[in-house]
């Protein structure tokens, strides 16, 4: 064989052939490196050349049970899944388009079965009883083992080595993203699609609760939003009008443009959406209210919404529903807010209060700082709903199970409502203002001896420096039950400076206000004089000295100095 013929079959190996460029050129570089049959993008061309829409959803849902079934099956074959999911892609990218007459959800009804399917928790089957197999013969090598496999006997693989499909739930994480995706794709492509016509979606919402707090991000977001358009979607189909307004844009046209922008997945769109909800509950309290009756069917729906609303990480989306609530309060009262205070203290007072989990928190956290808000609207008319408010924060400052960042924010509403009207709490300030010195007694965390530093151990005290700090700490773990945390102790003690300087001004009035005895005063000036030398936190130290200051000028106004 001579030079030349050796160097054209090395360029025959090395380089692509014409036909090989027009294959990356019309399906992508990467797309059929491993030589699959059948190819899916041919595959998927010639299944949209044969013009069976119904044909066609029905493969497309045959072929993701089959890519969720060989998830969870070991004996796979891996290169199989991956045709799976190829064929997907490509479905997914030429038949799905809302103007494709060949589109694949243009009969969302066996989609929506597969969604419910891939969203339900998988089902775990029980470690096998029987004896082994191998038994009947005699032992094997299994009844030969006495001691038990050791966890870390497999521990010098090589880090970088990928771990096993469907480990610390990757596997579920990619189907339940997939599922949500294309439900999220078939509620856009139908856009009369909802609970009403089709009850299999009540299911699936149910579904989608465990997967809005889910740690991965991009599945938690999507959930969240496939919510907030079953929501709206249900509510625009729902709501049945009388004879629409004459004058300028009714109700009904504002009411259901806020529901079409809520649908968007542009989130700036689903924002002015919920600013539109508010800007219409803020029109129906300042309404007469024989108008504002005939729109209280819209209470159920509008507060569903800002309840989903709330749940976003966006801090925009977020803070515009708890606006939207307390609006809510002003337009419809003590229905609204008992609504609140139930999605607020809800399962506290039980023993399960310590099982919450953090967007559990997180949620009755930001639905407080709507309470606060109705708080601070209410004005010198809180009064009104004191008998409701007050007794249900008592009860969650009261729970000692419940997390530590509930507790405080219980107190710290109580504290708004002493700033907001004095005259609300006249009758549980005595019981308020002994719970919390009782709360300063038994929880006070004292500063701990510091042994002398020698020489040897300022590497150590290095090391313990740049730990993060407390703050930071209970801000990473907002779950935490432990009653010696210092936001708790801060909180009481802002209780207890605002009360005593609302007393001292109620006395320096000539006010009708209860004081507090002169044996409770004592009690008061020890504890706190205690806790500002004692205490391990500096900036309760500081609380403790402020709030003594202020005994110590009410005692002086009581006696008319």
């Amino acid at each position: 064989m001579t030079m030349r013929e050796n160097l054209a079959r090395d360029e025959r190996f090395s380089l692509l052939t014409p036909e090989d460029l027009q294959k990356q050129e019309g399906y992508g570089e990467y797309e059929d490196a491993l030589d699959l049959y059948p190819n899916a993008a041919h595959l998927v061309q010639y299944i949209k050349s044969l013009d069976r829409p119904d044909m066609s959803s029905e493969f497309f849902v045959r072929l993701l049970e089959a890519y969720h079934s060989s998830k969870y099956d070991s004996d796979s074959d891996p290169t199989r899944v991956l045709l799976y999911l190829q064929t997907t892609m490509q479905m997914r990218a030429q038949l799905s388009g809302d103007s494709s007459p060949q589109s694949i959800l243009s009969k969302p009804e066996h989609i929506l079965q597969f969604i419910k399917h891939a969203l339900e928790p998988p089902i775990k089957q029980a470690p096998s009883t029987e004896p082994n197999v191998g038994s009947h013969h005699g032992l094997g090598l299994a009844d030969l083992r006495i001691v038990p496999p050791d966890e870390n006997e497999f521990q010098d693989t090589d880090s970088d080595d990928e771990e096993p499909s469907g480990q610390n739930g990757n596997g579920d994480d990619e189907m339940t993203e997939t599922a949500i995706t294309l439900l999220l794709a078939t509620l856009e492509a139908n856009q009369d699609l909802s609970a009403r016509n089709a009850p299999i979606l009540n299911d699936i919402f149910l579904l989608l609760d465990p997967h809005a707090s889910s740690a991965s991000s991009s599945i938690r977001n999507a959930a969240r939003e496939a919510k907030m358009v079953m929501t709206a979607r249900l509510a625009s189909t729902s709501t049945v009008w009388s004879s629409p307004q004459a004058k300028g844009e009714s109700t009904q046209e504002t009411y259901q443009k806020a529901l079409k922008l809520l649908q968007d997945p542009i989130l700036p769109v689903r924002a002015h959406g919920l600013l539109l909800l508010r800007q219409l509950v803020s029109r129906q309290s300042a309404a007469p209210p024989s108008v504002t009756s005939t729109e209280a069917a819209l209470i159920p729906s509008i507060l569903s919404i800002f309840m989903q609303a709330v749940q976003e990480d966006d801090s925009y989306i977020f803070l515009s529903a708890i606006q939207g609530l307390s609006a809510m309060v002003d337009a419809f009262g003590k229905e609204v807010l008992n609504s609140l205070l139930d999605t607020y203290t809800q399962g506290l007072t039980s023993i399960h209060g310590g099982y919450l989990t953090k967007q559990e928190v997180a949620v009755r956290v930001r639905v407080g700082e709507a309470l606060g808000q109705v708080i601070r609207r209410c004005g010198d008319a809180l009064g009104k709903y004191a008998e409701v408010v007050v007794p249900r924060l008592i009860a969650v400052f009261r729970a000692s199970q419940a997390p530590t960042v509930l507790r405080a924010s219980a107190v710290s509403l109580l504290t708004e409502c002493i700033k907001t009207s004095f005259v609300a709490l006249t009758w549980y300030t005595n019981e308020l203002s002994a719970a919390m010195i009782d709360l300063l007694q038994v929880e006070m965390v004292s500063v701990p001896k510091i042994p002398l530093i020698h020489d040897s151990k300022l590497e150590e005290r290095k090391d313990v420096d740049k730990k993060p700090t407390l703050d930071a700490e209970i801000d990473s773990n907002i779950t935490a039950v432990d009653p010696k945390l210092p936001p708790l102790r801060r909180s009481a003690l802002h209780f207890l400076t605002l009360l005593v300087k609302a007393l001292t001004q109620a006395v320096n009035d000539g006010s009708m206000a209860e004081l507090p005895s002169a044996p409770f005063l004592r009690r008061a000036k020890a504890t706190l004089g205690y806790m500002s030398s004692m205490d391990d936190d500096a900036t309760t130290r500081v609380m403790a000295r402020e709030a003594d200051e202020g005994i110590n000028q009410l005692m002086k106004a009581t006696l008319g100095l």
